[in-house]
């Protein structure tokens, strides 16, 4: 804003017969507060630093309305204005004003704010003594209203450019206002009527500084209790005050609601401020605070785990829900404004750090009640090294103590405890760094009547929830025995019951409250799901989960070996496996049982050493189901041996072979050394023609031989 410097005034005494600048521009010498007005929605005037409302300009939100009000016929109104367009070296502009009815009629066409004569205040003299037509001497000269019925009227300035007559954007000031109603048969100035939700000012500058602010309002809360606030020497500059039950905004989260913002303009108007004391035929004060009235509160359950908490007041007011919690949940608060009668209060089933509360933790809740809760934001004021004063107007009662939570400013302070501001304490949520204001959201909350119940316990109900399983779709091969099935433990579950859609399986299950069983299935198992779902004695029985079980089918191992059971060592074995139930095998695993393996469907292996020993065979499926067989066999080393008879021989003679040795297992075989041959331990050969023949015998892998002499009959005959 620009700076202009004024003349002292000559301060005229205070007649009490206006209302406006009287109240707002205090009579102090370093005061001076007006009206600040920006019509620029779109940008909010921000260039001057800081955002501003539209409050009292043309077209603006009910919450920005300067409105005063007339209870009767015989009332009318005397106003009066001096305003500062605000204008630059280049800039022609000047302020319009009208009036409207509470449905937005025009009651009183737009005219140029007056600069003399009828409407026009001269100084703060005037406007303080009020209308010359009410005061006499000493006021100013006011316009006469008479509106055309009783009933809620607001004034709405704008600026125009005088060249085109458009709106001119930007700021501008009512520097005086005085808005006056007046009984004229009872000759009587009617106070408390002027108000809006949210006041805008500015404080003039000159030389020595900034003015300040020591005026004091009046705060008519929803529930008809009213509270004064009063400031002292507080600098301001510009700044917009409102008040409501929420703090700097409204999610329903009063601890975060009500703490002040850095570097955020808050605006969530909800309560009337008045300059004055409200009439108390038109805005009625609270007689008494108000209280929880019967039935008792409680809580309805619902098996998704939330509650309504039902709790009955004869006024409107807040209510505080402390819920306390076994361990391992963390305590909560439910803060919300409620109505006369029954209010119907959600709670999500969550604690206070957002855990779901499991079925049957006990809770404890007790319920404050609380009336004239009263925040008070106030944005970009840069000083208030005086702090303020909070009064208790209606019903009677001890003053409000304050808090506030400045903690989201930096270096900012948080009183907790409530502060007493009566004298001879001093003001209380002073700042003194005009950096911790600028351009931020300073919150300060009072209320002025509690009362609490009695802790009342209840259960918490909640239903089984969705039942995880720790396992992904399975196939289980038939035969398993003693399969593993698990969920994850749900809190909310008491019993989990489980069950399988196929055939051939048989659930064991040592406990109801166990979240896993063993699953034994028979070599006709079909495939099925696996069904589980938890209950409760609250809620019943919970949706339930499936799991997919495949049965993969078992082979069927079979070994055989060449030539046969028993073998010589280091003769190869040839071993053969199949699988006899034709299914798809994937994988061929054998052990000799001499420490030595083959992962080939027919492997050839052969002893070094004797041994007896059992060669197995494992066979695996491409479902990982397996089957082993098992094959003795027996390596021996033999000593090998044979006679003949008779030896020498004939030509013709018969000649028998006898075998030594213990090798019954296999082949004998013969080799007489005159092309014939033969199998067998014991055999016999005929040989046909004379001479010495080399004798071999092969047994595994060991071989013999020896000289047979045959001779001629003639020979043997001559002998």
């Amino acid at each position: 804003m620009k700076i202009r410097y004024l003349l002292s005034l000559l301060l005229l005494p205070i007649l009490g017969l206006s209302e406006g600048s009287n109240e707002v521009y205090v009579n102090k010498p370093n005061a001076n507060t007006m009206l600040y007005l920006c019509n620029d929605f779109a940008g909010q005037c921000s260039g001057a630093g800081g955002l501003r409302t539209q409050f009292a300009v043309y077209d603006c939100v009910e919450e920005d309305r300067l409105y005063f009000v007339t209870e009767n016929a015989d009332e009318v109104v005397y106003f009066g204005f001096n305003g500062d367009p605000n204008e630059g070296w280049f800039d022609d502009f000047r302020i319009v004003y009208r009036i409207k009815d509470a449905a937005g009629n025009v009651v009183v066409p737009e005219a140029d704010l007056p600069t003399a004569g009828a409407g026009f205040i001269n100084n703060i003299g005037e406007a303080r003594v009020g209308p010359l037509q009410i005061a006499g001497a000493g006021g100013y000269d006011a316009i006469l209203f008479t509106p055309p019925a009783p009933g809620f009227y607001y004034v709405e300035f704008d600026r125009l450019d005088e060249n085109t007559g458009n709106r001119a954007i930007g700021s501008f000031y009512i520097e005086l206002f005085d808005i006056t109603v007046y009984d004229a048969p009872a000759g009587e100035v009617k106070k408390g009527r002027l108000h809006s939700k949210a006041w805008q000012f500015v404080e003039d500058s000159d030389m020595s500084g900034w003015k300040v602010n020591s005026s004091t309002f009046y705060i008519y809360s929803v529930d008809s209790i009213i509270t004064s606030v009063e400031f002292e020497d507080m600098e301001g500059r510009a700044w917009i005050m409102f008040c409501n039950q929420y703090g700097c905004q409204n999610t329903g989260n009063f601890v975060l609601d009500r703490m002040s913002l850095n570097s955020q303009q808050a605006y969530v108007p909800q309560y009337r401020v008045f300059v004055n004391e409200p009439d108390s035929i038109l805005f009625p004060p609270a007689t008494t605070p108000g209280m929880i009235i019967p039935p008792d509160p409680w809580a309805e359950a619902f098996c998704d785990g939330t509650k309504i908490f039902h709790i009955t007041v004869d006024k409107p007011g807040n209510v505080d829900i402390l819920m306390d919690f076994a361990p391992p949940f963390v305590d909560r608060n439910l803060q919300t404004a409620v109505t006369a009668g029954e209010n119907l209060i959600l709670w999500d089933g969550l604690d206070g750090v957002g855990a779901p509360v499991w079925n049957n933790i006990n809770i404890n809740f007790t319920v404050t009640y609380i009336n004239g809760l009263t925040n008070l934001p106030f944005y970009d004021i840069e000083l208030n090294p005086n702090g303020f004063r909070i009064a208790l107007v209606a019903p009677a009662g001890t003053t409000p103590l304050v808090y506030w939570d400045d903690s989201n400013i930096p270096g900012g302070t948080v009183n907790l405890a409530g502060c007493n501001s009566v004298p001879p304490n001093p003001g209380c949520h002073p700042w003194f760094n005009e950096s911790y204001g600028n351009e931020n959201t300073i919150n300060t909350w009072w209320y002025t009547a509690s009362n609490s119940t009695a802790p009342v316990l209840v259960i918490q109900e909640r239903g089984p929830s969705t039942l995880v399983f720790n396992q992904p779709p399975q196939t289980i091969c038939a035969g398993a025995q003693g399969v593993t099935i698990s969920v994850n433990v749900d809190f909310n579950s008491e019993e989990y019951h489980w069950s399988f859609t196929g055939t051939g399986a048989t659930i064991n299950q040592a406990d109801p409250g166990d979240n896993f069983v063993t699953i034994d299935f028979d070599l006709t198992a079909t495939p099925g799901n696996i069904e589980v779902y938890g209950s409760n004695t609250n809620c019943g029985d919970g949706p339930v989960s499936t799991l997919a079980i495949n049965i993969g089918p078992l082979p069927g191992a079979l070994i055989n070996a060449s030539p046969n059971d028993t073998v010589c060592i280091n003769d190869p074995v040839a071993f053969t496996g199949t699988d006899t139930n034709s299914v798809n095998v994937q994988s061929w695993l054998w052990n000799f049982g001499d420490g030595n393996t083959s992962t080939l469907q027919n492997p050839t292996h052969a002893y070094t050493s004797p041994i007896s020993a059992n060669v197995r065979l494992i066979i695996t499926t491409v479902n990982n189901c397996k089957d082993t067989a098992w094959f003795p066999i027996w390596a021996v080393d033999p000593n090998i041996d044979f006679s003949s008879s008779p030896n020498p021989s004939c030509v013709d003679d018969t000649v028998f072979f006898t075998g030594t040795g213990d090798a019954s297992f296999t082949d004998w075989i013969w080799d007489f050394g005159d092309g014939g041959s033969e199998i067998g331990k014991n055999v016999w050969h005929v040989y046909k023609t004379p001479g010495t023949y080399n004798v071999t015998l092969d047994v595994c892998n060991k071989s013999v031989n020896h000289d047979h002499e045959v001779i001629p009959q003639a020979v043997a005959d001559a002998g």
